[in-house]
């Protein structure tokens, strides 16, 4: 009997969520299909973060979309899939609409923070494979360095773009 009780609470029990995210080698294809999954795409300043409920409040710095500079949002996460904001600062946000009216942060996507630039994306085919122990700092660092360019072209490319070639 207790047994069979145990499978029932084991089937009962609802599953961990499971992220399906695609791993794309060529970030510059990446970024361009990110933006045209988002609804709003922003260099914003993160001003507050709720990491027990994955939300965040931020000012909009620079806008892709047409958006006034200086508007407050509050944002929404994937605290399982990211990309997370984990800390206060500037960050490149890839944002689509809740169907509660929030923003969320693109699942799977490459909004990243320009503190650490390097979390979310591909690591460079030059910079495989990542190194044996005792190198890890060096290799971060310059993991780092080629993260913030890759950034850096990555915000002059969608400066460069409109709303109609997005």
């Amino acid at each position: 009997m207790l047994l069979n009780l145990s499978w029932l609470v084991l089937l009962l029990t609802p599953a961990p969520p499971v992220c399906d995210c695609m791993y794309i080698e060529n970030l510059q294809t990446w970024q361009i299909e990110e933006a045209k999954r988002s609804d709003c795409v922003f260099i914003a300043e993160v001003l507050s973060i709720d990491n027990n409920l994955g939300k965040f409040d931020f000012r909009v710095v620079e806008s892709f979309d047409g958006d006034a500079i200086g508007n407050m949002y509050t944002g929404v996460y994937d605290m399982f899939c990211g990309p997370h904001i984990g800390n206060e600062g500037n960050y490149l946000l890839y944002l689509r609409f809740t169907d509660n009216g929030l923003l969320q942060v693109n699942s799977c996507g490459v909004s990243r923070s320009f503190e650490h630039p390097e979390y979310g994306i591909p690591v460079p085919k030059e910079m495989a494979p990542y190194p044996k122990e005792g190198g890890e700092q060096a290799w971060l660092k310059e993991f780092n360095k080629h993260a913030m360019v890759f950034l850096q072209q990555e915000i002059e490319r969608l400066r460069s773009l409109t709303n109609d070639t997005i």
